[in-house]
This record gives C-alpha cells, structure tokens and sequence, in this order.
C-alpha cells in the first residue's frame, strides 16, 4: 500500500533537489574555470538558463558577491 506524502516530506525533497542542482552547476563551472557559456554547454543549458539558476540559488564566483558556500 503507498504511503502518503506528508508537507514536510515535500519541503525536504525540494531542498535535496535543490542541493543536488547546486552541486551539480558548481561541479560544471569548476571543471569549466567558471566560464558560464561552457558550464551550460556541459550541463546541456541554455546560458541564460544556467544565469538564472546561479541567482535562484544563490551561487557566486568567490569574491564577485555571496561565496559557494552560501547555498
């Protein structure tokens, strides 16, 4: 029989997808020395996509605003 989903299970999913995008993008601009247009290329992203993303979760270039470790 399925389980029901709780609210609080909902939240903790989107959090761990949104943890799991984070880690995902930085990994693609690291290996891309953050160049954006080739992070979006290696994630398959349009690079307006990838910009927006980067605001939404908050992730910065050290030292261009809010550090990697803010997300």
């Amino acid at each position: 029989m399925p389980k029901t989903t709780r609210p609080e299970d909902v939240a903790s999913l989107r959090e761990l997808l949104r943890q799991h995008e984070a880690k995902l993008i930085l990994e693609a601009l690291r290996q891309a020395r953050w160049n954006q247009s080739e992070a979006a290329r290696r994630l398959r992203l349009p690079r307006r996509t990838l910009v927006y993303k980067l605001k939404a979760l908050g992730i910065a270039k050290l030292g261009y605003g809010a550090g990697e470790g803010d997300i």
